[in-house]
């Protein structure tokens, strides 16, 4: 899999604002879209979650005009946020464009940035059922304290100040981030994380919240606690 890091569009001319010939790019993505996504069985590049529904197709070079099929991966809508730090589209239907400020930046180096989203992700179904949503919130409380040291050495932890800090880095020193930022991680407000909790369930069904602990005793081994 590859290596997930924060990153911005750096190039006024790849804004979809700023395409003269945006409705003929956008057209071609479409018809393109479908093949790419079943090319990559749909599943993230990143962090591997798995949607044929919800999963998105990201312009690996930010040239959202390049509809060429080596420019298409698939990603997840948490693990694409990350290519468009603190950025936000014009249209609503492009949802990872549109986190804005329903998002931190955290020092949290222990946990890679693609198992972060993974354990978000699973932190939003757990949302969803009132028995488990006390302990899911106090799991993302404890995380989101992780931004204070990051507001300590940079100033801030909001990813619109990272953004344009960024897009202002020569090229040298923006493929060099990762020196600096690469132990920061983003995280996702609450009500973001429903959503996408709400997209898993309608992925996987058959897996409600209320049946994990069955799941869990059922695939207890009878005696296994005792010959331990």
């Amino acid at each position: 899999m590859s290596k997930l890091q924060l990153g911005v569009i750096r190039d006024e001319r790849y804004y979809r604002a700023n395409n003269a010939q945006r409705e003929r790019a956008d057209a071609e993505y479409r018809a393109r879209r479908p093949a790419s996504m079943a090319a990559g069985k749909y599943r993230c590049i990143y962090c591997g979650h798995e949607s044929q529904k919800h999963n998105e197709c990201h312009h690996m070079d930010g040239n959202h005009a390049n509809n060429a099929p080596d420019n298409h991966k698939v990603v997840d809508t948490l693990c694409h946020a990350y290519h468009h730090l603190g950025q936000r589209a014009a249209s609503e239907r492009f949802a990872a464009d549109n986190l804005g400020d329903r998002t931190i930046l955290a020092a949290i180096p222990e946990i890679s940035a693609e198992d972060l989203n993974l354990l978000q992700r699973i932190a939003g179904v757990a949302l969803l059922d009132p028995k488990e949503a006390p302990m899911a919130k106090q799991v993302l409380q404890t995380l989101a304290k992780r931004h204070r040291p990051v507001g300590e050495a940079f100033g801030t932890f909001l990813p619109g100040d990272f953004a344009a800090a960024m897009v202002r880095l020569d090229e040298e020193a923006y493929q060099h981030r990762g020196t600096t930022m690469g132990k920061l991680r983003m995280l996702f407000h609450e009500d973001f994380l429903r959503k996408q909790g709400e997209k898993f369930k309608d992925d996987y069904p058959a897996l409600p919240v209320q049946t994990w602990e069955r799941i869990a005793a059922d695939a207890e081994v009878p005696g296994a606690r005792g010959a331990a």
